[in-house]
């Protein structure tokens, strides 16, 4: 198992991408795995390039997107973080027509960290209620 300051890196260095401002894609080459895959569910997931697609998606969308780590949990090789992410849509989003509201969502993430990269993530964000945060519901 990596150091725990290590460990702290590298989540850092995950989450850093979430930014829409001032992230950088480059940062995930130095802290995923070659074969990473990002879990939806036990058997729905997207490997590293549909990801960037559906962030950069997501982003343009949502020009101010952060995304703030709450809490970090590190167990063996596993890495629990509770996030929050937040923004405004610049348009229609999900379907939601624009109001100019803003949106804050729970994110609870499961990565495994192994020989300093992450392997794999499982995740699990809120979308439902942005949308009825944004939808005045």
């Amino acid at each position: 198992m990596d150091s725990n300051d290590k460990v702290q890196e590298i989540i850092r260095g995950y989450y850093a991408v979430f930014d829409a401002q001032t992230g950088n894609p480059a940062t995930l080459d130095a802290v995923l795995a070659p074969g990473w895959k990002n879990y939806a569910s036990d058997t729905v997931y997207a490997e590293r390039p549909a990801f960037m697609g559906l962030l950069s998606g997501i982003q343009q969308a949502v020009p101010d997107l952060r995304w703030r780590i709450c809490e970090v949990l590190v167990v063996g090789d596993r890495v629990v973080v509770r996030g929050e992410g937040s923004g405004t849509p610049a348009g229609a989003f999900f379907g939601v027509p624009h109001t100019g509201k803003a949106f804050s969502l729970m994110s609870i993430d499961i990565h495994t960290v192994r020989d300093g990269r992450i392997q794999t993530t499982y995740h699990l964000e809120d979308w439902a209620g942005a949308l009825r945060q944004l939808s005045g519901q």
